[in-house]
């Protein structure tokens, strides 16, 4: 018999499991796996008039969240975002001690300085870091008060797709607080209940699955043609792009938003996003031959670019 997946939607499961075990741990795959997509991502932001900004969803207790540092020249270009405060604590503490001697060697000592009379208001006696943020993804509140909206050009995912993918459906309000636009322009402040005129529809609110609001959520903080890297261990990891030689097209089926609820206003993430990669990572064998798990389980890197679509907020 197939047992239950942990509670992985409950913030109480994830700090319980950072606070007993505090090694780094990577899923699925080595802190590196997504390095060439990343690097490809920044590239195509290299002209942008201001450096891009990184998002990590679902820090935890990854190597990645350190390794990302490499990728920018100000730490405070990467924003580490997770359910779980232990994680963002953990987080924290790892880049000030991992960082923290190497900035002591070269910073400055307020107290020495003092002591000369040399202090400067705009001396910069703060040791850079990047930022550490406890967001729960399926909020709308907490990722409007926690994240910038537009304000990402990489969002990096290892696997907390797959964590969000088995938390219970979420039950929002419709009409929705926002609404497909035509060009991309974010929201610049929280929601307000909507008044817009919207086709009929036979419930005030409705239970969707918890990829599409994710995949709404972080539309609202990237900008266009940000893109979003996600590692994963589902051939078919997003209902709203099927796939028709998926594992389990009634779970896609299932998954979908419905036809009448997407008539009815609710923005549709296949319009806010569109798939640009999709790779299989197979592992070679010592004579080049592929190494499939005997579980038949593999993973995948998807790469899905943000559209020119924008969120309009009802009533605006």
């Amino acid at each position: 018999m197939a047992q239950n997946p942990p509670p992985y939607g409950k913030p109480e499961y994830w700090d319980e499991r950072f606070k007993t075990d505090t090694e780094p741990y990577d899923w699925l795959e080595g802190a590196s796996v997504l390095d060439a997509d990343i690097n490809d991502a920044l590239q195509a932001h290299k002209d942008n008039a201001t450096p891009p900004r990184i998002l990590h969803i679902g820090s935890g207790t990854s190597k990645l969240s350190l390794h990302l540092r490499d990728f920018v020249k100000d730490p405070a270009q990467v924003q580490h975002a997770d359910f779980s405060t232990e994680a963002v604590e953990w987080g924290r503490g790892q880049e000030k001690s991992t960082f923290g001697f190497e900035w002591d060697e070269g910073g400055a000592d307020r107290e020495q300085l003092e002591e000369y009379g040399l202090v400067l208001e705009n001396l910069q006696l703060e040791m850079p870091m990047m930022q550490w943020t406890q967001t729960s993804l399926l909020s709308l509140d907490s990722v409007i008060s926690t994240c910038s909206l537009g304000g990402y050009q990489v969002i990096v995912d290892k696997s907390c797709c797959d964590a969000i993918a088995c938390a219970s459906w979420i039950t929002v309000p419709i009409p929705y607080y926002f609404k497909l636009g035509n060009t991309a322009t974010p929201p610049t402040s929280a929601p307000a209940k909507s008044t817009d005129e919207v086709p009929p529809f036979d419930h005030d609110e409705y239970s969707v699955h918890p990829i599409n609001l994710l995949a709404i959520h972080l539309a609202l903080v990237a900008s266009p043609g940000a893109r979003w890297l996600a590692l994963s261990f589902s051939k078919d990891r997003w209902p709203f792009f099927p796939d028709d030689d998926g594992p389990d097209l009634e779970r896609q089926v299932q998954q979908a938003l419905p036809k009448d609820l997407l008539g009815a206003g609710f923005p549709d993430p296949g319009k806010l996003w569109r798939m640009i990669k999709k790779e299989n990572i197979v592992k070679k064998t010592a004579d080049g031959q592929a190494n499939v798990p005997a579980s038949g389980l593999q993973h995948w890197i998807y790469v899905l670019e943000r559209t020119e679509v924008k969120l309009e907020m009802r009533g605006t």
